[in-house]
């Protein structure tokens, strides 16, 4: 008998990962060049979005010890920043790229390309492109692209 919760798993998937193709900034063509995501409901996005709530409390009180509140919103905007960049690079596994996919790569990359964090973003976030439907799950033709 066939487990009736399969259907509306994306667990196994969203640990598996998909391909993201990137496209350039300026032109929006297609590139070589691809990363592989883990998606939103992966155990290493969990952990890592885990860590950044529990980091965010410390933060916050880190920022009364700053001098007006101008400063102090500045303050927990970055470090907001910092960590989310540390929960997109979490679900970053692989790359085509020629640095070694690690974790301050991976930061260092979505950092000056922000078009990049917001469209790893997207797609960790659609929950549809780690559904099988009935597809091979090596099917990685993806809509979300990174222009």
């Amino acid at each position: 008998m066939e487990d009736p919760f399969n259907e509306f798993s994306t667990l196994t998937e969203a640990n598996e990962g998909k391909i993201l193709p990137l496209f350039h900034p300026k032109t929006g063509e297609k590139t070589e060049h691809w990363l592989k995501i883990l998606g939103v409901d992966s155990d290493a996005y969990y952990k890592a979005e885990t860590a950044m709530r529990r980091a965010m409390p410390g933060i916050e009180a880190e920022s009364k010890t700053l001098k007006g509140t101008e400063e102090q919103l500045n303050f927990i905007a970055e470090k907001q920043k910092e960590w989310t960049r540390k929960v997109l690079a979490a679900v970053i596994v692989d790359w085509s790229l020629p640095e070694e996919c690690n974790e301050a790569n991976k930061i260092k990359f979505l950092n000056q390309a922000p078009q990049i964090a917001k469209a790893v973003d997207t797609f960790i976030s659609d929950r549809r492109l780690f559904f099988r439907l009935g597809q091979d799950s090596s099917n990685n033709s993806q809509e979300v692209s990174s222009d």
